[in-house]
């Protein structure tokens, strides 16, 4: 009786299974795998902008900008980053010289040691 219906409710892994798994992995945080915890975020400073900077595993980031969530980046080549659409949470594939620039000091960002820690 549902007639044409039943691959309406069909799950979406049987009907687009190659997007299933890359979802799928996408929400692994293999930072987590190689390092054994999580990165802590950070500030970063381009030019007179500041940016705190939130690393998400698997080489995403969530930025904000003046106190505000921003953007979210991901990083697709040694120099290119990609901005990422907050309704799809798929990567943009535009060049963005801003998204890059962020990205860059991401790359060459050095955390401090933990002198705060060993005070306590």
């Amino acid at each position: 009786m549902n007639g044409g219906t039943a691959n309406c409710h069909s799950k979406p892994e049987r009907l687009f299974p190659n997007l299933f798994q890359q979802s799928i992995i996408s929400f692994l945080d293999l930072s987590l795998l190689k390092k054994g915890t999580m990165e802590e975020p950070f500030d970063i400073e381009i030019g007179p902008i500041n940016y705190s900077v939130f690393p998400e595993g698997n080489d995403q980031y969530t930025i904000f900008k003046d106190g505000k969530e921003y953007i979210q980046i991901q990083k697709d080549t040694s120099s290119i980053w990609l901005k990422m659409d907050y309704k799809t949470e798929l990567p943009i594939f535009e060049e963005d010289e801003e998204v890059n620039a962020i990205g860059q000091a991401i790359e060459k960002y050095v955390p401090e040691e933990d002198d705060e820690e060993e005070e306590l």
